[in-house]
């Protein structure tokens, strides 16, 4: 029974390790006072077990990196350890972090450098916007829908996007690296929790031959994933104060509820290497009002029956409105 029960939790994890997007770290590390590169020096990821040696040129790449922001440490023989914070790593995307270090003669305590994010990504050449977990939480919207909604070249209508003038349908969504997209309406077929976002990539256009199957653009979520402190959240959005209609804190009350829990950390508190992340979401309409637009037809016909004599005309006519009792639970 045993057995069983770790060919199953294996299970679990495989889609992880075949879906997972990761980014590229690669720099240079040099002498401060000299400029010249040093040879071996060691760069690691702190919290992920991960990094690399320079080579002749002092230069380093860090493949496999999961999408975060992470903090990098440089160390060598004779110099004083340097860390760089605030590093964000996204999709198939090349961070550039470059080190210059200072040799114990003239700097003895660590050196930590906060990183500010380029006003231009240098490494993409396609139109590629990247909206990170920290951006998310300040704006004023919930679904990866309007999020790309706010981007230059996309506009978001009626829960669908379109990208430069093209089609809803001509639209690519990716989660985690799947194609999520509704075979049969060319939406996307599933939504993220929003707390469980940790990045949004849209590409507008000159995107790769990997990507298929799309001419307006790429939408590409990343979810969270566990780090090697706990990390937990609660979340609750709600208007359930007063009756649907009523009057409350200079609003209406629209009887709508939403409560996010998040939950990520290591598996085991005395080994970090094995991590979880964990997210649920319930959303509740009592009795939302939706808006519909009417529709006027006037004399409609069949045009081959006309040419026989045989068509008959009918009028269709149903005003702009409101439909209400459509609560809903998800």
């Amino acid at each position: 029974m045993n057995y069983k029960i770790q060919i199953f939790t294996l299970l679990l994890f495989i889609p992880a390790f075949i879906f997972s997007q990761t980014g590229k770290i690669s720099g240079v590390v040099t002498d401060k006072q000299t400029g010249e590169p040093l040879i071996g020096a060691s760069v690691s990821v702190i919290g992920i077990n991960t990094g690399a040696a320079t080579n002749l040129n002092g230069e380093f790449v860090i493949l496999n990196v999961p999408v975060g922001a992470y903090t990098l440490k440089a160390t060598y023989i004779g110099y004083s350890e340097t860390k760089i914070e605030n590093i964000r790593v996204s999709t198939n995307i090349t961070t550039n972090v470059n080190f210059k270090v200072s040799s114990e003669a003239v700097q003895l305590q660590t050196i930590t450098i906060v990183a500010e994010r380029p006003l231009i990504e240098k490494n993409t050449t396609n139109s590629t916007s990247v909206i990170s977990r920290d951006d998310i939480t300040n704006l004023p919207v919930r679904t990866v829908t309007d999020i790309v909604g706010l981007q230059a070249g996309a506009v978001a209508k009626d829960g669908n996007i379109y990208v430069r003038g093209s089609r809803s349908e001509g639209i690519a969504y990716y989660v985690d690296g799947v194609l999520v997209n509704n075979p049969l309406l060319g939406n996307a077929k599933i939504q993220m929790i929003n707390n469980a976002i940790e990045e949004v990539q849209f590409q507008a256009g000159g995107y790769s031959a990997e990507f298929g199957g799309a001419n307006g653009g790429i939408v590409s979520t990343q979810s969270r994933v566990g780090r090697e402190n706990y990390d937990f959240s609660f979340e609750v959005i709600t208007d359930n104060f007063k009756k649907v209609g009523s009057k409350f804190l200079g609003g209406y009350s629209y009887g709508y509820s939403e409560y996010s829990f998040t939950a990520g950390g290591p598996l085991i508190p005395s080994y970090n290497k094995l991590k979880f992340f964990v997210a649920a979401n319930n959303s509740y309409s009592r009795s939302p009002a939706g808006f519909y637009k009417g529709y006027d037809f006037k004399n409609i016909y069949d045009p081959g029956l006309a040419a026989l004599g045989k068509a008959d005309t009918f009028n269709l006519f149903r005003p702009d409105g409101y439909l209400t009792q459509r609560g809903s639970n998800t």
